[in-house]
């Protein structure tokens, strides 16, 4: 059988885009390219989550610069308004009318033009769609059928039972999963048992290491701090952080919360004071900012596998992650790389632990760092990744890695 090559299909493709889910595509494309495995991106015209879904910032068309090809495909028309209703009802718990559930998925992030090039080109490809829970992966599924392979980033939310996504698990091939949790946790939603399905995780790159000191001294912080990166969205536990570090420092004042990243929808009525807020970093100041912090934070519920949580590791920050995300409360456990918190005053008691024990900490993170590296090293996943598009039917033999 011939090789045939990788379509990436993703929402987003811009260097603005702040989820996981985006940063895992972005570097899986890389990681495939380098490796010389023909891959191409297809993506939408729009900028990023936090712009408009019907309005194109990219122009249509294909580039091809230092990597794999990008075609961009033109976005659909779309009731924002009703998806906005319908998205607010479900955070709320509501439940959705079988029409309210295809109305919501009709209008979520779409592109026709993107579908119809898969259709038109279904037989060429392996399509490998990120994440589950947008338009442009329910259509392209659809489209694609048993060339489709989808890396879900799937976690137990509302958007996960709506049947519309229960049948579109049913057209596909293979299922990329990122951990053991988020593997069982679809097995159990979806009738998924006959195919192809491994955990593959996600590569993390270890070519970059931060500076503490660095940091510190660039934005004057001399006591404890935590660092909080990525989405700021009440979803990913932002709201319930800006919570608890307001009451944690009203007790202890010599803390700081550093924030990086995109979004400005928050939970709290007012921001908590000691936080240095730094928007959207380069990656050298994340890492940085990670490598000299007391710990690093993550409040979210709602992941398969934290990208960022990864990347914290790999700078040896000792974690602090939401008890009631099995994910995360899973991987700190085997790593031994941080603690969670369940509540208020677990929050704090896991901070002034870090604080209070320096020598315990530096070890989590440690261990934290050895945890990644022992799993998610890119080589690794890509030879797991071939064994399930090989599971699937797919030749995907490599040529030698580009210079």
């Amino acid at each position: 059988m011939p090789s045939v090559p990788f379509a990436i299909v993703t929402p987003w493709w811009s260097d603005t885009s702040a989820g996981g889910a985006e940063f895992l595509a972005r570097d899986l494309a890389s990681q495939l390219h380098r490796r010389g495995f023909r891959v191409e991106v297809l993506t939408t015209c729009g900028r990023d989550a936090f712009s408009s879904w019907s309005e194109d910032h990219f122009a249509p068309g294909t580039t091809d610069e230092d990597g794999p090809v990008v075609r961009r495909f033109s976005l659909g028309q779309r009731n924002e308004q009703l998806f906005a209703q319908l998205y607010r009802a479900l955070a709320e718990g509501q439940f959705l009318s079988p029409t309210q559930e295809r109305e919501f998925v009709a209008n979520s992030i779409n592109s026709p033009s993107l579908v119809r090039f898969i259709e038109e080109h279904r037989t060429e490809y392996c399509f490998c769609f990120i994440p589950y829970l947008y338009g442009t992966t329910y259509w392209g599924v659809l489209a694609a059928g048993d060339r489709a392979i989808l890396i879900p980033c799937l976690h137990n939310e509302p958007i996960a039972y709506l049947e519309p996504f229960q049948q579109m698990m049913k057209s596909v091939r293979g299922f990329w999963f990122l951990s053991e949790a988020e593997h069982c946790f679809a097995r159990a939603l979806y009738p998924i048992q006959r195919a192809a399905a491994r955990v593959v995780g996600a590569g993390m790159d270890f070519c970059g290491r931060g500076d503490g000191d660095a940091f510190r001294k660039r934005f004057g912080l001399d006591g404890p701090y935590i660092v909080f990166a990525g989405r700021r969205v009440p979803g990913k536990g932002f709201g319930l952080l800006l919570r608890l570090f307001a009451r944690f420092s009203e007790r202890h004042t010599e803390w700081t919360l550093v924030l990086a990243g995109l979004g400005a929808e928050t939970d709290a009525e007012q921001p908590p004071p000691r936080v240095v807020d730094l928007g959207p970093i380069d990656k050298q100041t994340l890492w940085d900012a990670m490598a000299g912090a007391t710990a690093f934070c993550q409040p979210s519920r709602y992941e398969s596998f934290s990208y960022v949580l990864m990347e914290a590791w790999t700078q040896g920050a000792p974690a602090l992650v939401n008890a009631n995300c099995e994910v995360l409360r899973r991987q700190c456990e085997v790593a031994g790389g941080g603690l969670w918190f369940a509540d208020e005053d677990e929050f704090e008691a896991a901070l002034l632990y870090f604080q209070r024990h320096p020598d315990e900490a530096r070890q989590m993170g440690q261990q934290g760092v050895d945890y990644v590296a022992r799993n998610f090293r890119w080589d690794d996943v890509i030879a797991r990744a071939v064994e399930l598009f090989a599971a699937c039917g797919f030749s995907v033999s490599a040529p030698s890695p580009r210079g």
